[in-house]
């Protein structure tokens, strides 16, 4: 036993599945992308903080005191086998661009093999009113998030905004 959890240290591996996850605000459709090993685990610290009003993300601390509960969802979005450290980051950070969650969700952060740095973001707030009329126009909320950007981006060219 001790040979293999010194070969698992030595090649970085996990053995158990990687799950990635996406917490899910049903009212105004922002999510949050990330990953674990012991998704049950993560799930409670998420909600652990929350409920003492100490979670990291502010953005999602706000949303939880104004929403609730409720309406918070977690989904499974993919469980991968024995993935190095690395992997299991880069496939993550896959699923944040796919989902488009450091635009248009919680996602603040991008991750890299060494840990967290912060990246620049745009925010907005859209009327919930106008969020669901739109909303009925798209078949899910991704595909939704991603016409919206394309909006953003296009306005930030017209503008002559630049990063």
């Amino acid at each position: 036993m001790k040979k293999t959890i010194r070969e698992n240290k030595t090649t970085n591996l996990i053995p158990m599945h990687t799950t990635i996850y996406a917490m899910r605000n049903t009212v105004n459709g922002k999510v949050y992308i990330g990953h674990t090993i012991n998704l049950e685990k993560r799930m409670k610290n998420h909600l652990y903080k929350l409920r003492k009003g100490i979670h990291i993300n502010k953005e999602i601390q706000r949303d939880y005191n104004e929403y609730g509960e409720d309406v918070f969802e977690f989904e499974v979005i993919t469980e991968v086998d024995n993935l190095k450290q690395s992997e299991r980051i880069n496939l993550e950070n896959k699923y944040i661009e796919l989902y488009q969650t450091k635009i248009f969700g919680y996602n603040l952060l991008d991750r890299n093999e060494k840990g967290r740095k912060r990246l620049a973001r745009v925010s907005f707030s859209i009327d919930e009113e106008i969020f669901n009329k739109l909303k009925n126009n798209f078949e899910d909320t991704r595909e939704m998030n991603v016409w919206l950007r394309e909006v953003v981006e296009d306005n930030i060219k017209k503008e002559g905004f630049s990063e």
